[in-house]
């Protein structure tokens, strides 16, 4: 049985500029992820790639065409609505870790509860941040600070904090941008052995070829065009 679409993209189209010189960042793009599939988009610095996965994210929406995402057109959703639909269903990885270094790592998983739209009890959210730290690998260093981390270990930490709301959907930014080679084998390792944990559909975009090892399919990004896919599904 076919699983049911997460992300329905139809010629979109994310232009910057006006006239003779707009630049199109993505152009036509049109696709689907399915629910438990793990796909990524392959392309050199500067192809659309991020600017693509923002556009599912609902970070930008300043495109034409559909973006479909749990069956909710993004553009058509108030800000409300979306805030809503982020919180409770997508996270987010970025190249950057983002994390906030007066906080403790167990502060910093929690943060998101902080800013959702119906909040989980401390006790509960707690306990949620534990087991998420126990996944990545850090449950020992709940009480450290990010500044005491290898960068590693911070990303694992974003990881985390990605998976503290349980989203259906992951999506990742150049995850491994800012590692060394061995510490982006472990943290490629990571994902893969949370999508089999947890079943999460992820949607990486990355410059790392050798991330194809944990997809179910691949597309490569060049100028703004969004090749066809290829892999196992």
């Amino acid at each position: 049985m076919t699983e049911p679409s997460v992300i329905e993209v139809r010629d979109a189209t994310r232009a910057f500029g006006s006239g003779p010189d707009a630049r199109r960042a993505v152009d036509r793009a049109s696709f689907e992820v399915r629910s438990g599939e793990v796909v990524l988009v392959v392309g050199p610095s500067g192809s659309g790639k991020s600017t693509l996965l923002a556009m599912l994210g609902g970070l930008d929406r300043g495109y034409t065409g559909s973006v479909r995402v749990f069956d909710h057109d993004l553009a058509a959703l108030d800000d409300r609505a979306l805030s809503r639909l982020r919180g409770e269903r997508i996270g987010f990885v970025f190249q950057a870790f983002h994390l906030l270094p007066e906080l403790t790592v167990l502060e910093n998983v929690t943060a998101p509860n902080l800013f959702a739209a119906r909040p989980s009890a401390p006790d509960t959210i707690d306990a949620r941040a534990r087991v998420a730290l126990a996944r990545v690998g850090l449950a020992e260093r709940a009480d450290a600070r990010p500044g005491e981390l290898s960068g590693g270990q911070r990303q694992r930490v974003a990881i985390a904090r990605a998976l503290i709301r349980e989203p259906a959907l992951l999506l990742c930014d150049e995850p491994t941008g800012n590692l060394d080679r061995a510490t982006g084998e472990q943290i490629i390792d990571l994902f893969g052995e949370l999508h089999r944990e947890l079943g999460t559909t992820l949607v990486i975009v990355t410059h790392e070829e050798r991330l194809e090892r944990i997809a179910d399919r691949s597309f490569l990004m060049t100028d703004g065009v969004l090749g066809s896919g290829s892999g196992s599904s």
